[in-house]
């Protein structure tokens, strides 16, 4: 029985010895695996933090991309804006001593004010663009309107202050001897000097020339020293081309007197591309001479009718 019972003893402790060692064997497993998993809840919670970085990240850089698309938007609103603004100081500079312009001015005063409240936003300039637009538009009205007044005025002062031409046929004037020498008494010369006087150029000299004109060959030139001048080229003219000829050289003394303004002005331009001898043709026209007057519409006739009474009409 001793024997046995040592053996059972011994078998027993045996198990208990085993059965213990693979209870600590089983708590290192569990060890090491609950290490594993909080390293795997660790690195999980990295990973959450990173995807909820990323996410902050693209919700900024989305946030950025519309405010850049805002603000990309809003340039252009300004770039028409200010364009709008260029317009109007244009036309304000047009109407300087024409027209009244405080309203429209004060239009865009409050334009810029709005839109310096708020630059970054694109819908701040839709207003104030559309109102300085108005402005340019009730400016442009406005000069447009006092233009045609002053030609139309210029256009009846000319025809009250019109001398109608000595009344003869429209053949060639008979020669009624010897004429020249800067204000001879008979012939051709006598006949221009009757002509350049009815025509309303009664002050000014009237002498025979060799038909150089500055270096071109003309047979009537204009000096601005308040000189017409005439060549025997003319003795032989129909007496309507004569009566234009001297109406024609007139005109241009009238031109001298507002030169610096008119060559100046946007209107000669457009009109008469800067042309003086259109612009005398015209001008000329508008005094019944209408001998060269085929180039002449109706808005060049009403402005070259303000030359003579010295208005430079735009």
């Amino acid at each position: 029985m001793r024997a046995s019972s040592w053996t059972l003893i011994v078998v027993s402790g045996i198990a208990v010895f085993t059965i213990t060692m693979g209870t600590i064997k089983v708590a290192e497993l569990n060890t090491v695996a609950d290490a594993r998993e909080s390293r795997l809840l660790a690195l999980e919670t990295k990973i959450d933090d990173a995807e909820s970085s990323l996410t902050d990240l693209r919700t900024t850089i989305d946030g950025e991309n519309a405010e850049a698309s805002v603000l990309a938007e809003a340039g252009k609103e300004r770039v028409a804006f200010v364009e709008a603004v260029g317009a109007l100081r244009t036309a304000l500079d047009k109407a300087a001593n024409k027209v009244d312009v405080g309203s429209q001015r004060q239009a865009a005063l409050d334009a810029q004010a709005t839109v310096a409240a708020a630059p970054a936003e694109p819908e701040t300039y839709v207003e104030p663009t559309a109102a300085v637009q108005r402005a340019t538009s009730e400016v442009d009205a406005k000069v447009n309107a006092y233009e045609a007044e002053q030609r139309r005025k210029a256009a009846a002062a000319a025809a009250r202050s019109y001398s109608a031409p000595i009344a003869r046929g429209s053949g060639s004037a008979p020669s009624t001897g010897g004429g020249g020498g800067g204000g001879g008494g008979g012939g051709w010369f006598a006949e221009m000097r009757a002509i350049l006087n009815n025509v309303g150029g009664g002050g000014y000299a009237l002498v025979e020339y060799d038909g150089n004109c500055g270096g071109v060959t003309a047979p009537a030139c204009a000096s601005s020293g308040g000189t017409i001048m005439v060549s025997s080229a003319v003795a032989n003219w129909p007496y309507v081309t004569k009566v234009w000829g001297m109406t024609h050289e007139l005109a241009h003394q009238y031109q001298f007197r507002v030169w610096k303004q008119m060559t100046a002005s946007p209107s000669y331009q457009t009109l008469f591309n800067k042309n003086p001898e259109l612009l005398a043709n015209c001008m000329a026209a508008t005094r019944g001479a209408t001998q060269a007057a085929g180039g002449c519409g109706p808005a060049q006739l009403g402005w070259a009718a303000g030359i003579w009474q010295g208005i430079v009409a735009g």
